[in-house]
Parts: C-alpha cells; sequence; structure tokens
C-alpha cells in the first residue's frame, strides 16, 4: 500500500479526508517525525503515527471535530492518550476538503444515481436517509452515509455559502418536514424532486409557515434542467447540470 496513492485516490474521487503528520516529539513516544496517516471520514486510516492509544484519539477527534483548516495539534501522551511512555507529539491535520459539499437528502434510486455523477463532477457528497438499507457504502461508494431521521438530521449538515442540498426523500410528507427544517438556512444552492402539483402545495405551505416569498422562491423545484427526462439516470444528469450550472455561476 502506497499511502501516496491513496492520497491521490482520496482527492480524485472527492473523498473528505485529512493528512496526518508528525512534525515534532519530545520524550518517550511511539512516533517519528515525518510519520504520516491519511484519515477517512469513517475512521479508515493508511499509513500510521504510531499507532495506539494516540492514534485511536486523533482518529476519534478529527471524525468529531472535522477540522476544514490546516491545525496544528500539540498532544500530551501521559495526560491527553493515557499512554505511560510520557512524551509529547506534535501533529499537523491538513483537510483534503472538496470545495462544494452535496447533501442529498434521500438516498433512493434517482439518489443512487446522483450521488456518482455528482462526486465525479467534483461535489463532496453526503446522503442522509432513514433507512439503513438506502445509506449505505454499496448503493453509494462515492459518498459518506447517514442514517438518520428526517426530523433529527441537521446536525450532520454544515451549512455555508458552499452548501448545495437536494431533497429527494421516499414520502412527501418527508420531503415537507425537510424543507421546512432547511429552508432558512445558508446554502448555495436548496433543491426538491416532485411534480409541480406537489411544488405548489410545498410552496402553499411555506406561506402558511410565514416563510418569506424570496425564500420560497429561491428553492429550484422541480429540480433538475429541463431536458425531458424520465429515468433516474437521466434525471440524476439533469439535476447534476444544474448543479454545475449554478456551482459556474
Amino acid at each position: 500500500m502506497n499511502l501516496y496513492n491513496k492520497i491521490a485516490e482520496a482527492k480524485n474521487n472527492n473523498l473528505e479526508s485529512w493528512v496526518v503528520t508528525v512534525i515534532k516529539t519530545f520524550g518517550s513516544t511511539p512516533s517519528r517525525v515525518g510519520a504520516k496517516m491519511l484519515l477517512l471520514t469513517d475512521e479508515t486510516g493508511y499509513g500510521t503515527i504510531g499507532g495506539g492509544n494516540l492514534e485511536q484519539m486523533v482518529k476519534k477527534r478529527i471524525v468529531k471535530e472535522k477540522p476544514e483548516t490546516l491545525q496544528i495539534w500539540e498532544i500530551d501522551l501521559d495526560t491527553d492518550a493515557k499512554m505511560a511512555c510520557g512524551g509529547k507529539v506534535t501533529l499537523t491535520v491538513e483537510p483534503l476538503l472538496p470545495k462544494d459539499k452535496l447533501y442529498i437528502i434521500g438516498g433512493g434510486h434517482v439518489a443512487v444515481q446522483l450521488s456518482q455523477l455528482a462526486a465525479k463532477s467534483g461535489f463532496n457528497v453526503t446522503v442522509i436517509d432513514n433507512r439503513e438499507e438506502w445509506a449505505n457504502k454499496e448503493k453509494h461508494p462515492l459518498a459518506t452515509t447517514i442514517v438518520a431521521p428526517y426530523d433529527d438530521f441537521k446536525q450532520h449538515i454544515r451549512f455555508s455559502e458552499n452548501c448545495y442540498l437536494v431533497i429527494m426523500t421516499h414520502q412527501h410528507r418527508f420531503d415537507m418536514t425537510v424543507v421546512e427544517q432547511l429552508i432558512n438556512e445558508q446554502y448555495r444552492y436548496l433543491g426538491m424532486i416532485g411534480s409541480k402539483n406537489k411544488v405548489a402545495k410545498t410552496a402553499e405551505r411555506l406561506r402558511q409557515l410565514g416563510i418569506a416569498e424570496e425564500r420560497i422562491n429561491s428553492i429550484h423545484a422541480p429540480i433538475g434542467l429541463e431536458i425531458n427526462s424520465d429515468t433516474p439516470f437521466e434525471i440524476a444528469i439533469s439535476i447534476v447540470a444544474e448543479l454545475i450550472k449554478e456551482k459556474n455561476g
């Protein structure tokens, strides 16, 4: 296994990941200066920074905090990592994060196609579904997958000006629950799949909730460029085309 090949693979597949490098040691440590590790969001690691409690602690901290900028961590192996050797290690934690993050809420048939097409188009893709059989690596190999209820999923989203949101759950009531939670957040793009009748009903419901008309009109619905598509793959193409159009301004 070549670590640098794995790093290149993670970048080419737009996988959210971090490169951890030991830049300084003091006293007795299991690490050596220059040791590196690539870490993915599921805590899969390639390479090593010394193993043991140190490595496990760093993995869990990265996955929890998901740092978005280069950071320097100073770790006391005795007090921080609970290791008897008692030395100290200084690490750099460098995120390999694609700029544009796409969250697909609902992992069904169209999402299966969309997650792969969007990842290959440069988006960092996360799929969220309340069904484990639709939020998994087998169906979405190029995406991060999360199983979460639709009334409690926002903690998995990092809202920003480069955040793209696509709603395509398997029931209209879930779509409505999701859009109500997202409409007032910060994002670059919010789209929802559905017929014109469904879109009209959703807009009316949002008006009843007091959502500003400008905000309602910002929703891309029905989602995707109009290319007369009717298969999951073609619908996914139309959505990715609209995402790229939005990204490129």
